[in-house]
């Protein structure tokens, strides 16, 4: 591992690499929903037989992708920050979130639900169905759940954690502060290890409530929040390109302990290996391998993205405008096309071929045919626009100032009011 001086800023604003990172995170979320078709681990649907290995596959990528998107989401949302108004960043992100997820709540996710519980044996009508949802019950109990959008409120939320905590860095002692984190953070041992510290309230939120909404929450956060605030930062990001085949060895190396201690089960299943500790140890053993594993491999894939992929390219203008309703629709389109592919007579391989290109080819007709060619359907699949929109609720733009006041004001000191 290779220590750093301060280096230069980017020359580049754009950070491209970032909109390939997103383009390549979202890929490996439909790819990896249409492989779970075949998983041994119960998914929404399943096919009867099932692909050898494929839930180690699953495993490993489960690691880093999701943590990966809040990573890139972090970074791309403090940059977009800097060049707009409090009040138009909230009313952009209340468009470009908000509005598609409840949207997708209402248009998306119902035939998704319809279909899972008709692959559980339901024959209830569509409509029916859908009256259903009007009792505002949540999945299962009801009809009514965002399952794969859950990623839109999250990203909202900690947008909204985010806003003072970037308004509060705007002073000089603050700033100082942060600066003095990033040089901390550039070292690479500290940057190896700082996700243990990151993760610490997810630690103590899990051992109260394990599986929580809020443990999940503070489990996804620091990836967020240290895009937001380090990952596009000269020190930061020069350490990490630095490091990067470190991060890469460290990753092969855990990902190979974990497959041994505790992912690998044998006939009898217990672990290749046995640790001969009480489970309560073992499992706070394997947690920290896991948030040491995933932050490698996060490290690795940053770094080496940054080094050949920092181009801009016409299909990368196309896909990072195509992705967000990629991501909206993939998981619906993916059990609906499931629900059928799964009942014909042929091999795992064709069955899951037909899923993967099958959804990535409706997808892309919905797209071009119909999603980006009417200002309705971009603001509902959050679609960028030239057009300039404000909400059109009365009183909207006082709401939005009153509350860009609220957050500024949250991060004043109590000197600054006199």
């Amino acid at each position: 591992m290779n220590q750093i001086t301060p280096g230069e800023t980017h020359k580049n604003p754009r950070h491209y690499y970032l909109d390939w990172l997103r383009v390549l995170a979202f890929s490996l979320l439909i790819v990896s929903n249409s492989a779970r078709v075949f998983a041994d681990d119960m998914w929404w649907i399943q096919n009867s037989e099932t692909f050898i290995g494929i839930d180690h596959i699953l495993n490993f990528l489960g690691q880093w992708r999701m943590p990966l998107l809040f990573l890139v989401s972090g970074a791309t949302i403090a940059i977009v920050m800097k060049r707009k108004s409090i009040i138009k960043f909230i009313e952009d992100r209340f468009i470009r979130i908000v509005i598609p997820l409840i949207a997708g709540m209402l248009l998306i996710i119902p035939p998704q639900i319809y279909f899972i519980e008709r692959f559980r044996g339901s024959t209830q009508s569509y409509y029916d169905f859908y009256l259903g949802i009007l009792e505002f019950k949540w999945f299962p109990k009801g009809n009514l759940h965002w399952l794969h959008l859950w990623f839109l409120a999250f990203i909202f939320v900690y947008t909204l954690i985010l806003l003072p905590i970037l308004q509060l860095l705007k002073s000089e002692s603050t700033q100082q502060i942060l600066n003095n984190l990033t040089k901390a953070i550039s070292h690479p041992i500290m940057l190896f290890v700082s996700i243990l510290i990151f993760q610490i309230p997810f630690y103590i939120l899990n051992s109260i409530k394990p599986g929580s909404n809020v443990a999940s929450m503070a489990y996804y956060f620091p990836f967020f929040i240290f895009g937001a605030l380090f990952l596009t930062s000269s020190l930061v990001s020069k350490s990490i390109m630095i490091n990067r085949k470190a991060a890469f060895f460290l990753g092969c190396l855990f990902t190979g302990l974990l497959f041994c201690f505790f992912w690998y089960k044998g006939s009898d299943g217990q672990n290749l290996f046995s640790l001969g500790l009480p489970e309560v140890i073992s499992h706070k053993i394997e947690l920290f391998a896991v948030s040491l594993n995933q932050w490698f491999w996060l490290i690795a894939i940053t770094g080496f993205s940054q080094q050949y992929l920092n181009i801009g390219h016409k299909a990368l203008t196309y896909a990072n405008t195509a992705v967000y309703p990629f991501y909206i629709l993939n998981q619906t389109v993916i059990v609906i096309l499931g629900y059928y592919v799964i009942r014909m007579d042929t091999s795992v391989a064709v069955k899951f071929i037909l899923i993967l290109s099958g959804t990535f080819i409706l997808i892309s007709l919905l797209y071009e045919m119909v999603l980006k060619r009417s200002f309705v359907s971009k603001l509902i699949f959050g679609i960028k626009t030239n057009i300039e929109f404000t909400i059109p609720i009365p009183q909207s733009s006082k709401l939005f100032k009153r509350l860009s006041l609220l957050i500024v004001n949250a991060s004043r000191k109590p000197s600054d009011f006199k």
